[in-house]
């Protein structure tokens, strides 16, 4: 009884450590530094540099959605998003950057109105820049004044 409780709590202990490596390695797979630049057309584009750290097993894009970028107002209201009105291919897709050491640029352009379609107003907003793979997104968050 007592061998049987022993194996049993060490068992136990290893599928503890396991979940909770994976856990830690998806969250330091890849860095991701934010950027935003203003387009001499009177939007702007953001882009996010993802660099790999470490593979994720089973990690992958479900559709063709690989990059959404989020805007929010400094109250915290949503005003734009990339994939408003928008459909995607449901196919499976590889997250890039797919190898270790290896880096990708993901960027969108955004005209600069709000998803109703009227001028987003002069101020402070929030953007958040997202790889939506599965099994757990990346995201990054970058602040910037609009004028």
């Amino acid at each position: 009884m007592r061998k049987t409780s022993f194996l049993l709590i060490f068992f136990i202990f290893l599928s503890c450590s396991s979940v909770d490596t994976k856990k830690n390695q998806s969250e330091e797979a890849m860095e991701l530094v934010p950027s935003i630049s203003l387009m001499d057309d009177g939007g702007a584009e953001f882009s996010l540099i993802a660099t790999r750290f470490a593979d994720v097993p089973n990690e992958y894009l479900p559709n063709s959605e690989d990059f959404r970028v989020e805007i929010f107002s400094a109250k915290g209201n949503l005003i734009w998003n990339s994939n408003f009105g928008m459909n995607y291919l449901q196919v499976i897709m590889n997250v890039k950057p797919e190898k270790v050491g290896e880096n990708y640029k993901y960027s969108i352009e955004w005209n600069g109105q709000t998803n109703s379609g009227s001028r987003a107003a002069a101020g402070n907003y929030t953007a958040n820049l997202t790889i939506p793979a599965k099994p757990k997104h990346y995201t990054s968050t970058i602040q910037f004044q609009w004028k």
